[in-house]
């Protein structure tokens, strides 16, 4: 539930920010906020028990934002978040201090 809350927290940050969701999503920084976006929504609609909610068509896609974090999104539409969809909640750390270097939150 904590690793929810703090991606709702980011994906709101971003939103603060006045950085649009991407359409199309074509640099990191896009990737960076339309993957924020999906896990917000798959926790946001039950955040004990997320699921994904990836309706629009460019967000079910392969992500790699870092060499650490990468995520395949492609075919998860309705199915249970778990943890190997997005490399471990560990990654939670490193994608949040990219989102500030570079201006995202």
């Amino acid at each position: 539930m904590a690793f929810g809350a703090a991606a709702i927290a980011l994906n709101r940050r971003r939103e603060e920010n006045r950085v649009p969701l991407p359409d199309p999503i074509n640099t990191v920084e896009e990737q960076w906020c339309a993957f924020f976006y999906q896990i917000r929504n798959a926790f946001a609609h039950d955040i004990a028990e997320p699921k994904w909610h990836i309706k629009k068509p460019r967000f079910a896609r392969s992500y790699e934002i870092s060499a650490h974090s990468k995520a395949d999104l492609t075919d998860l539409n309705g199915t249970s978040f778990e943890w190997s969809h997005v490399g471990g909640p560990a990654v939670i750390v490193p994608l949040k201090y990219f989102g500030k270097e570079h201006g995202i939150i």
